[in-house]
């Protein structure tokens, strides 16, 4: 670091750390409070010293120290986020618009996966809670009441993402997968198919059994029966492992639409049934998604699905996270709504 005429603090080169408010202190030739007092909105400091210690602060490239400050003040600005599942498409998306409406709000995210494990979530959750964060939204799995509980008793807002609880004080977000799956039933039944069936994740989380038996649930009020194949996670190998568990063994009769509970799914499963076994969608097949991914708008898809929207999504769990006084529901249910493309006759 350059000389100055020795009028300011001269911070050794070999200097390991952060630049401290008693750096700026000295610089500025003030006391700490005056610093803090600078950086703190509202705050009473003269025009003559707030000028000084911005210089200073200027000079050595200070920042203020924010988590020191929500120690103080009992609010960090920092929201959790566990999550187990980044790498898919929706959760990824939901999970950018979470963040940058959090960032437009002056809050910060604090991101942690987790491997598909009970006992790893927990985990996540206990290191989030270290961090004095004013919630934890938890975008995968299904917590357990005593760690839920745990969040409240610690004044921090659990919000739950396509999961159920009952625990006082928690919130949950979740996308109306039961009556979604229930539109694409009655659309696959409207385009003429009698024998269907749904291609669905092995994980069982709640979004893929809501999903399964919405579906399965009006398939039997229309008075047809729906088969059902499991397939490891929610993955594009999943999807084409789906097609072979239903065309590639001899079957009294194959299924003629099928309901995939993931757009990811639905796209193994479209390759599959034209790769390997020269079926046509939807001359041979009708095929319906999830999600409404901007995959499924691809041409060589042009897959009719259910959109959930991650900005509805995304607006719903701010609602919860910004709610002071308690007042906002509880429990939210997101819209979906169904998108015709040209995976389904006519």
């Amino acid at each position: 670091m350059s000389e100055d005429n020795g009028s300011h603090l001269r911070l050794p080169d070999h200097r390991v750390g952060f630049i401290t408010s008693a750096d700026v202190a000295e610089r500025a030739g003030v006391s700490r409070s005056a610093v803090s007092r600078t950086f703190t909105p509202g705050a009473s400091v003269s025009p003559t010293v707030k000028r000084k210690v911005l210089a200073a602060a200027d000079e050595l490239g200070y920042r203020v120290n924010r988590l020191a400050r929500g120690l103080i003040s009992a609010r960090s600005n920092l929201v959790g986020i566990v999550c187990a599942d980044l790498e898919t498409p929706f959760t990824g998306r939901l999970l950018s618009h979470i963040t940058t409406a959090l960032s437009q709000r002056g809050m910060n995210a604090l991101v942690i996966e987790f491997s598909e494990n009970e006992e790893d979530l927990r985990d996540a959750i206990i290191r989030i809670l270290e961090y004095r964060v004013e919630s934890i939204v938890m975008l995968s799995g299904s917590p357990s009441v005593s760690i839920i509980r745990e969040c409240v008793a610690n004044g921090v807002k659990p919000i739950l993402v396509n999961g159920d609880t009952t625990v006082s004080g928690a919130f949950s977000v979740v996308s109306d997968d039961f009556t979604g799956a229930a539109k694409a039933a009655d659309r696959l039944v409207a385009a003429g198919h009698r024998h269907l069936a749904v291609v669905a994740s092995a994980s069982s989380t709640p979004v893929q059994q809501r999903r399964t038996m919405g579906f399965v649930k009006r398939a039997e009020t229309l008075g047809l029966t729906a088969t059902i194949t499991l397939n490891g996670p929610v993955s594009y190998e999943s999807g084409v492992a789906g097609a072979h568990a239903l065309f590639g063994t001899r079957l009294d009769q194959r299924p003629d639409g099928v309901f995939c509970t993931s757009d990811v799914l639905a796209a193994g499963f479209l390759d599959a049934l034209r790769t390997t076994y020269g079926l046509q969608v939807p001359d041979d097949v009708s095929v319906i998604g999830f999600d409404d991914l901007p995959q499924a708008a691809w041409e060589n898809y042009r897959l009719t699905t259910l959109r959930q929207n991650p900005v509805d999504m995304s607006r719903a769990i701010l609602a919860a996270i910004r709610n002071i006084d308690g007042s906002a529901d509880r429990s939210v249910v997101v819209d979906v709504t169904l998108v015709d493309r040209e995976s389904v006759r006519a």
